[in-house]
C-alpha cells in the first residue's frame, strides 16, 4: 500500500461529525448525538463508492456525493443526487470520471438539489450536516483534504495529490512543486473543519526567500475571495520584497502589508483573528512565542473587511503565478500548525 493509500486509510478511521450551531464567536456543538459519515475503502480509479452513516434521520437525511474535474459534478447524475442510506447505516453511489470525492449528508427539507455543476466547493451549501472527502491527510493533529485537479486557480494549475506533491513525514507536511508530462503541478491542502476566531500558528523549515520567481507559498484561511486572511511569501506578489500580510480584497487600500524576507531556514508566523481585528506576527526561529530581537514583521489590522467565521477554511498551498514554468521545483515544509482559541 502506498503513503498516500496508508494516510487516506487511517484517516478513515476517524469519524467525520458535525452537528452545530453558530454564533458570532464560531460553531457550538453538543446535545444530540453527532450525525457522522465515512468513505469506506476508496481507492483511485474506483467506479462505485461506499459509506457508512452514523445517527442519522431516515425521514430527512440521505447522501450526495460530489466527483471533482474540471468542476464539481453530482453522482451519478444532477437528475439523480440523492443518494439513499440503508437501514444499517451503508450506502453507495455509482461514480463517473474523478479526481477528487466530497460526500455529503444533507437535510432533504432544507438542502437545494444541485444544477448540473458548481465550481466551489460543495461543503458550505444550505442543508449540509456533515461530509467526508478523498483523498486526504493527517498533520498536527488535524485531518486536511488534499486538492486533485488538472486546472484550477490561483494560477489557473494543476494541483495533484501524488505523493512527489504533497506528503507528511517526522519533518512535517511537504509541499513541492513537480515537473509533469504536461508542464509543473502544484499542492493545496485544506483543514475538514472551520475554527473560527482564534490564533493560527504555523512553523517553517524552508528557506523562503529562495522561492523560484514564479512560485507562490502561503497559509491562509478562505470563506471567499472577499472572506481571506494570507500570510504568503513571493517575489512576485509582493515585488520589491518576499513576503505580505493580506486581507481580501488586497485591492482595497491598507489592506496589504508587505515587508522584506530575510535569508532564514527557520520561521515561524502567525495571525490572531478576532471580531474587531487581525494581528500579525513572523518571527526568526521555531520557539512558541517570538522574542522581541526575533520578530521579522507585525501588522496590526482594523480595517472594513475582518471577515466573520463561518465555512472558511486553513489551507496550505504552494502554487505558480499565472501558471507559469519555473526555472526550478520548489518545496516547503510546515513543521507544525497549532491553532488556539
Amino acid at each position: 500500500m502506498s503513503m498516500l493509500k496508508a494516510i487516506a486509510a487511517a484517516a478513515n478511521i476517524v469519524a467525520l461529525s458535525l452537528l452545530c450551531e453558530c454564533d458570532g464567536d464560531g460553531p457550538i456543538c453538543g446535545g444530540e448525538p453527532e450525525v457522522e459519515v465515512e468513505i469506506v475503502d476508496l481507492d483511485w480509479g474506483d467506479t462505485v463508492v461506499r459509506g457508512i452513516a452514523r445517527n442519522f434521520d431516515s425521514s430527512k437525511h440521505h447522501v450526495v456525493v460530489w466527483a471533482s474535474t474540471d468542476a464539481w459534478y453530482p453522482q451519478p447524475t444532477n437528475l439523480n443526487p440523492y443518494t439513499p442510506i440503508n437501514s444499517n447505516g451503508t450506502w453507495e453511489c455509482r461514480l463517473h470520471s474523478w479526481k477528487q470525492i466530497i460526500v455529503l449528508i444533507v437535510d432533504t427539507t432544507l438542502y437545494l438539489p444541485p444544477g448540473q455543476f458548481r465550481s466551489d466547493h460543495p461543503w458550505c451549501a444550505g442543508g449540509v450536516v456533515v461530509w467526508d472527502g478523498f483523498p486526504k491527510l493527517s498533520f498536527a493533529g488535524y485531518v486536511w483534504h488534499i486538492r486533485n485537479i488538472d486546472s484550477s486557480g490561483p494560477g489557473p494549475n494543476c494541483f495533484s495529490a501524488d505523493e512527489e506533491n504533497v506528503w507528511v513525514d517526522e519533518m512535517g507536511l511537504h509541499l513541492h512543486t513537480t515537473p509533469k508530462d504536461t508542464g509543473y503541478c502544484c499542492a493545496d491542502v485544506y483543514l475538514e473543519h472551520a475554527l473560527g476566531y482564534g490564533q493560527y500558528t504555523f512553523q517553517v523549515a524552508s528557506r523562503l526567500d529562495l522561492l523560484d520567481d514564479s512560485a507562490v507559498f502561503s497559509g491562509f484561511t478562505y470563506e471567499s475571495d472577499s472572506e481571506e486572511v494570507d500570510i504568503e511569501f513571493s517575489c512576485i506578489l509582493a515585488d520589491p520584497h518576499c513576503a505580505q500580510y493580506v486581507i481580501q480584497p488586497w485591492g482595497v487600500s491598507g489592506n496589504k502589508e508587505e515587508f522584506p524576507y530575510p535569508p532564514v531556514k527557520y520561521s515561524s508566523h502567525r495571525f490572531d483573528w478576532r471580531k474587531d481585528g487581525l494581528v500579525f506576527t513572523s518571527w526568526r526561529g521555531l520557539q512558541p512565542l517570538p522574542h522581541p530581537d526575533s520578530v521579522i514583521h507585525r501588522w496590526v489590522y482594523r480595517g472594513d473587511w475582518i471577515p466573520q467565521p463561518g465555512c472558511e477554511r486553513m489551507h496550505f498551498n504552494l502554487w505558480l503565478f499565472r501558471g507559469a514554468t519555473p526555472q526550478h521545483s520548489d518545496e516547503v515544509v510546515i513543521r507544525r500548525f497549532r491553532y488556539e482559541p
